[in-house]
């Protein structure tokens, strides 16, 4: 029997009882292998041996390194039931916590998919600059609003916001839609703004596969969310290629100033 990959062995570990959030692992295994190889690529090992996952949801990633060998604290202040329960099926219930001691700091800090969803951002930001020691880093993962997708709706007068109108109109949870997009010039901004430095940003495709997409919103229900056909997914990837600034995701790590 071959092997499972990394993601379809996570997967399996939730899949009976989550079957919807196995399908989201899958979905968005791209962009957390991305994280993993660029966390890899431009933090320094000594700065990866304390990492924190701030606002990891469900944890997925927070797994996805500890098997790669990190010391990884996974921190989700509103955790649901459900996502206590996904942590005990990954085996990372005791690296999950929704609370923090006063005064940790950890070496480097993750914010993946986080910022997005925040309406306001200052305290999260200055707990996260609080929490990352001087001179440690920061990894952000974070949409690039003017990625292909959101570049055409926006030029065609179809939307002036990231998420949905109807998205918007049936949320009854402010975290559960995108609260704002940034560009690559406003990511370093804000860092800036709080006191970290940016070193590297990227901006990559990390748009899940469109099958994986489909299940994804056949088991959530979500018929609002559009799922490109073939050939225009083919189009937009050979636009990204030639032009990586409509890219759908940005990648930033920056330091913390001494």
């Amino acid at each position: 029997m071959p092997e499972l990959s990394e993601c379809e062995r996570l997967a399996s570990l939730v899949q009976a009882r989550f079957p919807a959030r196995a399908a989201m692992l899958r979905k968005n295994w791209r962009r957390y292998s991305t994280v993993a190889e660029f966390l890899f690529s431009h933090v320094p090992p000594e700065s990866r041996q304390r990492i924190l996952d701030y606002g990891c949801g469900f944890p997925f990633v927070t797994a996805m390194l500890l098997e790669r060998g990190l010391s990884v604290r996974g921190f989700e202040p509103y955790a649901t039931d459900e996502e206590l329960a996904i942590a005990d099926a990954l085996g990372v219930r005791e690296r999950f916590c929704k609370e923090l001691p006063a005064g940790e700091t950890f070496s480097c800090s993750l914010l993946v998919d986080v910022i997005e969803h925040l309406a306001v951002i200052k305290p999260v930001m200055q707990d996260v600059a609080e929490r990352t020691e001087a001179g440690g880093y920061l990894l952000i993962s974070t949409p690039n609003v003017l990625r292909l997708e959101m570049w055409l709706a926006f030029v065609s007068r179809r939307t002036g916001h990231p998420q949905s109108l109807e998205t918007y109109l049936d949320s009854g949870n402010a975290y559960v839609h995108h609260q704002r997009e940034f560009t690559a010039v406003e990511l370093k901004r804000t860092v800036m703004h709080f006191g970290f430095e940016p070193l590297h940003l990227q901006m990559v495709e990390t748009t899940p596969d469109p099958a994986l997409l489909r299940q994804y919103h056949r088991l959530t229900g979500n018929g609002h969310a559009p799922v490109r056909n073939g050939a225009r997914q083919s189009m937009g990837n050979f636009v990204k290629r030639v032009l990586p600034g409509m890219r759908n995701n940005l990648l930033l790590v920056a330091r913390k100033r001494s």
